[in-house]
C-alpha cells in the first residue's frame, strides 16, 4: 500500500494538535460528551467529538485509493460488514493510542467502570462502507464489545445513520465525531439504507482482557 503522508502514521505532541478536535483536549469529560435524550431521558448513548476534518480527509484520502480486493465481507459472521481492519492500512497502532488517551477514559467515565485502566482492553478497529449498489444497510444487531465507538468520517451521502431500536432513534454523528453507545445487551441497532454516495464509519469494539481481574 502506498504511504500518502508518512508523518500522519506517527503519534507525536504534533500529530495530537494536528487532528485531534480541540473540543476533547484538556477538558472534563462530563463537558465533552452529549447524552442522547429520547422525551427528556438519557439513553446511555452519546455524541463525542475526537478528531478534526483533518483527520477525516486524511483518511479517506488513504482508504479511497484501496483496490476493491481489500475490502472484507466475511469477517463477522452474523452481521458482516464490507470492511477493512485498520492494522490492514497501518493505523492500528496508532489508533490505538487515541483510543487508550482519549476514548476509553471518556467511556469509562460516562459509564461509571471503575478500577480499570485503558490497557486492560482488547481493541477491534475496523473501517466500514455502505454503498447503495452493493452493502448499503446493516440489520439490527448487538456488538461484541463492552462498548463501541462508530466514528464518521464524511457526510457527502444521502440515507444512513444509526437506528437504535430501544430508543427509535436515528443518529448520524458529523465528520470526525463517534456515536459512543453500550454493546453486547441493551443496545440493539442497525444500520439504515444509504441511497446515493459511500458512507465511511470508523469502528471500535471495546473488551476488557481480563474483566475478573480489575483493581478494586
Amino acid at each position: 500500500m502506498k504511504v500518502i503522508n508518512p508523518e500522519f502514521y506517527i503519534y507525536t505532541e504534533n500529530w495530537v494538535n494536528t487532528y485531534i478536535s480541540p473540543a476533547i483536549k484538556g477538558v472534563p469529560y462530563n463537558l465533552v460528551r452529549e447524552e442522547i435524550e429520547k422525551i427528556g431521558v438519557g439513553t446511555g448513548i452519546y455524541f463525542v467529538p475526537i478528531f478534526n476534518q483533518n483527520f477525516c480527509d486524511t483518511v479517506l484520502q488513504i482508504v479511497k485509493n484501496l483496490p476493491e480486493h481489500k475490502w472484507n465481507t466475511a469477517r463477522h459472521l452474523s452481521y458482516p460488514t464490507t470492511d477493512i481492519e485498520l492494522h490492514e492500512l497501518g493505523l492500528d497502532e496508532l489508533y490505538g493510542q487515541v483510543l487508550r488517551d482519549f476514548m476509553i477514559p471518556l467511556a469509562l467515565e460516562a459509564y461509571g467502570i471503575e478500577g480499570d485502566d485503558t490497557e486492560n482492553f482488547y481493541v477491534e478497529n475496523f473501517l466500514a462502507k455502505y454503498t447503495p449498489n452493493k452493502q448499503n444497510h446493516l440489520p439490527m444487531h448487538n456488538d461484541s464489545s463492552l462498548f463501541t465507538f462508530n466514528l464518521s468520517l464524511n457526510e457527502d451521502f444521502e440515507g444512513g445513520g444509526i437506528l437504535f431500536e430501544k430508543h427509535n432513534i436515528t443518529v448520524q454523528p458529523s465528520p470526525g465525531a463517534a456515536i459512543l453507545n453500550p454493546g453486547m445487551m441493551g443496545c440493539k441497532h442497525g444500520a439504515k439504507p444509504v441511497v446515493s454516495g459511500t458512507r465511511y464509519m470508523l469502528i471500535s469494539f471495546v473488551l476488557q482482557k481480563n474483566p475478573y481481574n480489575r483493581k478494586w
